[in-house]
């Protein structure tokens, strides 16, 4: 009967220690297919964390691009600023042009009618007078000249105004677009009153030569202007 129950025991032992080997070999099998599954696991993390990098250093060239565009958009305002700076000083420019040309038009058109209105004063209250006057001669290169007379008219190449001679007057004597007879000591000429001078004052004119030695000749001398008109 002992044996009997030894022998059970023992049975029981065995089956007892391969069910437990069972058991080891589900728990090594189970440790097994945990750990392929923490690998795969692990491999999706470090994938994520490349994907995650990666992202990163696309947002960060993005943030990086937008900074310089930010820039340029900046520089090209600047830029924008200094033109549009530019276009208003020049239409500043432009407009002053403009306003000077319009009052020089303004000034040599009341230039025209004031020389009109004394050629017709001249011609109906001064016509037929005689002065006594002092002559000299000038040039249209003298130190001083422009080569341009009172009235505008180029004398650079020319001493004659419409087939007379040129002199300059006092205009309070005898008034600009004059028509006069000049006799001097050995010649009279018909010249007219185009120019002005700063010494021409009073009972003084100045007869247009073509060169400095003509009019040294010329020098200074009693001369009588009759007005013709």
């Amino acid at each position: 009967m002992k044996n009997f129950y030894a022998l059970l025991l023992l049975m029981a032992v065995i089956v007892g220690g391969i069910f437990t080997a069972n058991y080891i070999k589900d728990l090594q099998s189970q440790i097994k297919s945990y750990g392929v599954k923490n690998d795969m696991l692990n491999r999706q993390v470090e994938y994520q964390k490349i994907v995650i990098v990666n992202k990163e250093s696309e947002i960060s060239e993005t943030l990086s691009s937008k900074k310089s565009l930010e820039s340029k958009n900046a520089s090209y305002k600047t830029k924008v600023a200094k033109l549009e700076g530019k276009v208003d000083s020049l239409e500043v420019k432009l407009d002053i042009k403009k306003k000077k040309e319009i009052a020089k038009k303004k000034e040599e058109e009341s230039q025209k009618q004031s020389s009109a209105i004394a050629k017709s004063d001249t011609s109906s209250s001064s016509s037929g007078k005689a002065i006594e006057v002092t002559a000299t001669a000038y040039t249209a290169d003298c130190n001083g000249c422009s080569g341009i007379t009172k009235t505008g008219f180029n004398v650079r190449n020319t001493t004659k105004y419409q087939g007379n001679y040129v002199i300059a007057t006092d205009p309070r004597v005898i008034p600009l677009f004059s028509r006069v007879k000049l006799e001097t000591n050995n010649r009279t000429y018909i010249a007219t009153a185009i120019d002005t001078g700063g010494a021409i004052k009073n009972n003084r004119i100045d007869l247009l030569v073509g060169s400095h030695g003509e009019a040294v000749s010329f020098g200074r001398q009693r001369a009588t202007v009759t007005i013709l008109k």
